[in-house]
């Protein structure tokens, strides 16, 4: 089936009619919103978004091989190639549909992003951190202040899976929003910018204690 929206060009099969449209409205809106909030020029031609029935289509689909791929695996994003694909969440045995839901902002979130300059020149934990804090996805209680990655480190690939880059970066992201603003942010992600022009002694710390009071705040 396919539907066309104003962002996407949406392909999904007769199983996922029931997901496809909560799907559907969450990229059109975060492309929407990401674009403004961030003050990013939207493209003209829309992006194909895949939801993918199956492991083996998204496997295929996601351009990885039965070899590299791994379970946690359910979304990915190609801005090159302007498509993005998300695993079904008839078939994700261990996240919900409101966690699918977050997949779908972070994948958007990278498309828009991209968009700034060579999606393959930005590093690893500037992408993905935009990408956690803006779908929601930081569990506070998870992270440890004594045990906190380097910022900078984390830009390399191998340093980031092995520190639970994900989470660390998208902390990291948020507080250097708020401390930096939009348009340091944007000029990093674009490499307009060096990090470390920016970062100081203990702003890893300081961006953990933030995330962690916030999250007692609203409990």
């Amino acid at each position: 089936m396919v539907f066309e929206g104003k962002y996407f060009h949406f392909e999904y099969d007769e199983a996922d009619r029931e997901v496809a449209g909560g799907m559907i409205s969450t990229a059109e809106d975060t492309y929407e919103e990401v674009a403004a909030r961030f003050q990013i020029a939207v493209m003209n031609d829309r992006f194909t978004f895949q939801i993918c029935p199956d492991t083996a289509t998204f496997i295929r689909a996601a351009g990885k091989t039965a070899e590299t791929w791994q379970p946690w695996m359910v979304g990915s994003a190609d801005y090159a190639r302007r498509f993005v694909c998300v695993l079904s969440p008839r078939v994700v045995s261990d996240r919900s549909l409101a966690d699918m839901l977050k997949i779908v902002k972070h994948e958007v979130t990278h498309i828009v992003f991209d968009s700034l300059g060579d999606p393959d020149a930005a590093c690893i934990g500037i992408s993905e951190g935009i990408a956690v804090w803006t779908a929601g996805q930081i569990e506070p209680d998870f992270l440890q202040v004594n045990e906190a990655p380097s910022m900078i480190k984390l830009n390399d690939e191998d340093y980031f899976y092995e520190n639970s880059g994900y989470q660390y970066s998208g902390v990291y992201a948020g507080y250097f929003l708020e401390k930096f603003g939009m348009e340091a942010f944007k000029k990093v992600y674009a490499g307009m910018a060096r990090l470390d022009e920016y970062l100081y002694n203990g702003f890893e710390a300081e961006a953990i204690m933030k995330a962690k009071n916030i999250c007692s705040i609203n409990a």
